[in-house]
């Protein structure tokens, strides 16, 4: 019963996306390309069944966003374990210094999760999302 990593496809996304029911602002393929082309993302797998899409968008050196979409099959502690070492391991590999991640506000559970991952709420951005949704920057700086 391991999680298994595999590199993300746009189909993997969509996929999480869909089973999610997150809000669409864009298009879930186009979105799917340019996180795959911004830095590693991954799809991991339980017995088969998609558990969540996530990964780091590279913005510039040492400056990394993390993103993450779990399905519900996802909201169990061992993908968050396994989410904390993929995360090491890309923070070592890219010599990422700022971490980085923003929540939709209204989003509780992703708040959370942000701090679980040694995440601090730096600010909140007023009216970001297309229908003028706040959002919660968070971030971790690695010495």
């Amino acid at each position: 019963m391991k999680i298994q990593l595999v590199p993300m496809t746009i189909e993997h996304y969509v996929e999480a996306a869909s089973i999610s029911r997150l809000p669409v602002w864009h298009d879930l393929a186009d979105t799917a390309r340019q996180h795959i082309a911004a830095g590693p993302a991954f799809a991991g797998f339980r017995d088969g069944v998609l558990v969540g899409v996530a990964g780091v968008a590279l913005l510039s050196p040492g400056v990394g966003e993390g993103w993450a979409i779990l399905t519900p099959a996802g909201r169990i502690p061992m993908v968050h374990r396994v989410v904390v070492r993929m995360l090491h391991e890309i923070i070592i590999t890219h010599r990422i210094h700022r971490f980085q991640a923003r929540v939709l506000r209204d989003f509780y559970a992703g708040r959370v999760w942000a701090h679980r991952l040694g995440m601090r709420r730096e600010a909140t951005t007023r009216w970001v999302g297309p229908n003028r949704e706040d959002f919660v920057q968070y971030v971790r700086l690695i010495p």
